[in-house]
């Protein structure tokens, strides 16, 4: 995995210090990093969300089981 250091996420399209460019290809990274809870400061306001998404990803999964069972 790619990590990304956090210089003051610059969404205005600037480079960071490595030359690489900033913006929404960042964006995706951290985003990734916060599924597998790298990334704390953002989680607080999702875990309500976060447990309803987790709940209907364990519902399909089930479903799918079931299907390959038939």
């Amino acid at each position: 995995m790619i990590c990304i250091s956090r210089v003051g996420v610059d969404k205005t399209g600037r480079k960071d210090e490595m030359g690489k460019q900033k913006g929404k290809d960042q964006m995706v990274r951290t985003r990734k990093k916060e599924s597998r809870g790298k990334v704390e400061e953002h989680r607080e306001s999702r875990k309500s969300t976060d447990k309803v998404e987790r709940e209907q990803r364990e519902r399909k999964r089930v479903e799918r089981e079931r299907e390959q069972t038939k």
